[in-house]
């Protein structure tokens, strides 16, 4: 792992396979060998489908991305004495995600299509039951199945330095999941330090991503607790609101408040 963990996370889930929904293939000018602020190296995540992609703001902070899960592998901000820290758990290289993967580890990952358990992997929906993997003590978590959202290549969308889009295609039947769902996730940051989320989904039948249900996607990021004070604003906004998360770091102390 790139860093010293100050805090534990243990996350129980189906092994990782590279199950590619959208094909991406590395672009040579992102694979190149330099280095990330967070001490990344780019070749690291270049296969034939996955590669990394780094956003960058005027105010110095920079977050890192993969197309594998859709993941956030990196987030440097400047604390209260202007010094650039990783304050995202995450690892190295697509080697690694692979490893830990299978132990259950899903960092920075984009979890659907449906986020935490779904009891004895059964729901019943317009009247219809429906059957899902059962990969967790008998029950449906994350999705489940080896394409979950976690699981799969999602296609890059670069938009500018600040801005990238992650798309994929989860068809109808998908892990049992009744009606094709089209994805777009949109990570923006701002020049203010806001890290910004924004998911679309549009479904051709009833699902179970409805209004009302706020687990049906979620991102699965875990912060570092450090020791020096800083602020970073979270922003996840859906297509069913805006959710705000405020990231407050004070003397070793880490709190989540969210609106």
């Amino acid at each position: 792992m790139k860093k010293t963990f100050f805090l534990a996370l243990v996350a129980i889930a189906t092994g990782l396979s590279f199950s590619a929904c959208c094909n991406t293939s590395c672009n040579n000018a992102e694979c190149a060998d330099s280095l990330t602020v967070s001490g990344l190296n780019p070749a690291d995540f270049a296969t034939d489908s996955t590669a990394l992609y780094v956003l960058k703001n005027d105010a110095g902070m920079e977050v890192c991305f993969t197309n594998f899960g859709g993941r956030i592998v990196s987030i440097m901000v400047p604390d209260k004495n202007g010094q650039l820290l990783d304050v995202c758990l995450g690892h190295d290289s697509i080697a690694d995600y692979i490893r830990y993967g299978y132990q259950g580890c899903n960092f920075g990952a984009l979890i659907g299509r449906y986020g935490n358990r779904i009891k004895e992997g059964r729901f019943t929906l317009d009247g219809v039951e429906y059957q899902l993997p059962r990969n967790n003590d008998g029950n449906c978590l994350h999705g489940g199945g080896e394409v979950a959202f976690h699981n799969r290549v999602w296609e890059a969308m670069p938009i500018s330095d600040s801005s990238i889009a992650f798309c994929t295609v989860s068809e109808d039947g998908e892990d049992g999941f009744p009606g094709t769902l089209r994805v777009k996730v949109t990570y923006t940051l701002t020049d203010d330090n806001e890290f910004v989320i924004d998911y679309k989904a549009t479904t051709d039948k009833t699902t179970t991503q409805r209004r009302g249900k706020s687990r049906s996607m979620t991102q699965h990021t875990a912060m570092a607790r450090r020791s020096q004070m800083m602020l970073v604003i979270w922003k996840t906004r859906s297509s069913f609101g805006l959710y705000c998360f405020f990231l407050a770091m004070t003397d070793g102390l880490l709190c989540f408040v969210s609106r």
